[in-house]
């Protein structure tokens, strides 16, 4: 049996620094654990959109949600992550063509039955223009953002992929939206975003552009100082933060 002053002294030796390290340990292990399991659910994922196994994808995101009851996790963790290691198999020739529309297709069919999640009666009075630039043929990373918006209450008007930018530019004349949302996934269109930003700074002063997409894992990012009012977004739980700003 220990002696009552031994383990007195060997507790008040176990300051508040020793409990924070072992907090701090116990956390990251939880973390990993956390982080092995969350990519171990996107690989499974991953390989349920590229067989376009939409009940099994339906499955997954019923329970998903049942735990989260929120949408932009979903998009963030599940339909994004998955969808980005599709495209990271496509560059690779690791898939075809064709296996990577299928996923996308079930991803964007699994989208659309969220509106339960995204619709609120909170209507405001701001308006958001969310579209691919022209040539970019992926639209499910601008759906979601416009998803977003939607969730907030702002009239949004999703324009899909590959919009001609003269007819962008006359759906903000006839619309007047306070932010324009553009997005582009390919790298290879990194130019006609910025002539699509030029374009559309030189008739809208001051209106604030987001822009976002895939692309810029590759680069891309000194656009941001070229232009004011401009703003870039990695992710969509940022992208809701700056709405909840903007809104005050």
């Amino acid at each position: 049996m220990i002696p009552t002053t031994i383990l007195s002294a060997s507790i008040k030796r176990f300051t508040s620094i020793d409990i924070f390290i072992t907090m701090w340990i116990f956390f990251n292990i939880f973390k990993t654990y956390k982080k092995r399991n969350l990519d171990k659910d996107i690989r499974i994922f991953r390989d349920t959109i590229l067989n376009g196994d939409f009940k099994e994808g339906r499955k997954y995101v019923s329970s998903y949600l049942s735990q989260t009851g929120n949408f932009i996790p979903l998009y963030e963790e599940v339909f994004r992550s998955a969808l980005y290691e599709v495209g990271k198999l496509w560059e690779t020739n690791k898939i075809t063509v064709a296996d990577e529309h299928l996923a996308t297709a079930t991803v964007e069919m699994l989208m659309n039955e969220q509106f339960p999640y995204i619709i609120t009666d909170q209507q405001k009075d701001y308006k958001a223009v969310v579209t691919s630039i022209e040539g970019e043929q992926h639209q499910v990373g601008s759906k979601m953002v416009a998803d977003v918006f939607e969730s907030h209450g702002w009239d949004t008007y999703f324009l899909g992929s590959n919009l001609p930018t003269n007819e962008l530019l006359k759906y903000c004349r006839a619309k007047q939206p306070d932010i324009l949302a553009l997005s582009v996934s390919i790298y290879f269109n990194m130019a006609a975003l910025e002539q699509t930003l030029q374009v559309v700074r030189n008739e809208f002063e001051n209106l604030y552009i987001l822009i976002g997409g895939q692309a810029f894992l590759h680069g891309g990012k000194t656009l941001f100082s070229k232009y004011s009012n401009l703003r870039y977004f990695s992710n969509l739980i940022d992208l809701k933060e700056f709405i909840k700003e903007y809104e005050k």
